[in-house]
């Protein structure tokens, strides 16, 4: 049977298996692919042979730094995967939920300022939308989960 045959649930399962996660920190970045968020990659995960306590490692799923990097809006997505992430990977205080990743904008010619200027408005962003949800999540559990990736040139 060919790898593209199978879908997504039983692909991502497959290469899950091949890994002792309890052993190695795991670090996925979902797709910009809107269809691919309803993949239930966070029961996927957890429906590991791994205890929830014993994960490491990082989700990127930050829908605004993930359109940026693909030349999108991020007005396409929403912030329940997000949510989903933090409040699905509670048990798992190794485990951020949350990733965040500005790697693209040196890529594409931005210096560390750039980075982290987005960095922080993000934040705010998600801050602000903590406040006017009627998210399950408090700003707390939001910055406790959060992994920030920047990119490192050669004037690092």
């Amino acid at each position: 049977t060919r790898w593209e045959s199978y879908p997504e649930e039983e692909r991502l399962g497959a290469l899950l298996e091949a890994f002792e996660l309890h052993q190695q920190a795991l670090h996925i970045t979902l797709p910009v692919d809107p269809a691919f968020l309803s993949l239930d990659l966070y029961t996927l995960l957890r429906s590991r042979k791994l205890s929830p306590a014993l994960l490491t490692g990082t989700l990127t799923n930050d829908p605004n730094s993930r359109a940026a990097a693909q030349g999108k809006v991020a007005e396409l997505y929403t912030f329940a995967h997000v949510e989903a992430g933090a409040l699905n990977f509670k048990d798992s205080p190794y485990f951020r939920g949350i990733g965040l990743d500005f790697s693209y904008i040196h890529e594409q010619g931005g210096n560390m300022t750039q980075q982290i200027a987005f960095a922080l408005g993000t934040l705010v962003e998600y801050l602000d939308w903590i406040e006017q949800s009627e998210s399950k999540l408090t700003i707390p559990e939001l910055l406790g989960r959060v992994a920030v990736t920047f990119a490192v040139g050669t004037h690092f």
